[in-house]
């Protein structure tokens, strides 16, 4: 199972080891026009990388993903089946 913590916005294996923090040096510039542009789209308006949904990636995919490209960019939702949101995991390893 992947652990997300949204306080810290980092993700974490079965055994709480840290798999990727993510962030977003462009975070800060999403207008809500932009933030439009990238739910159409699946690419950041700014930057035009690929943004990839994980709600339907299995766990050894996602970290075998994380593992060949550390800088990919991903789509987390909190709501999503295939991860557990707890705010107290803070082991970063």
């Amino acid at each position: 199972m992947i652990y997300f913590n949204p306080t810290n916005n980092t993700l974490y294996d079965k055994n709480k080891t840290v798999l990727k923090k993510l962030e977003c040096k462009f975070e800060s510039r999403l207008s809500i026009e932009t933030q439009k542009e990238f739910l159409l789209n699946n690419r950041c308006p700014i930057c035009k990388i690929k943004v990839i949904d994980t709600s339907k990636i299995s766990d050894s995919k996602l970290v075998e993903l994380i593992n060949i490209n550390p800088n990919a960019c991903l789509k987390i939702d909190i709501n999503q089946t295939n991860i557990i949101v707890e705010t107290y995991v803070t082991l970063d390893r």
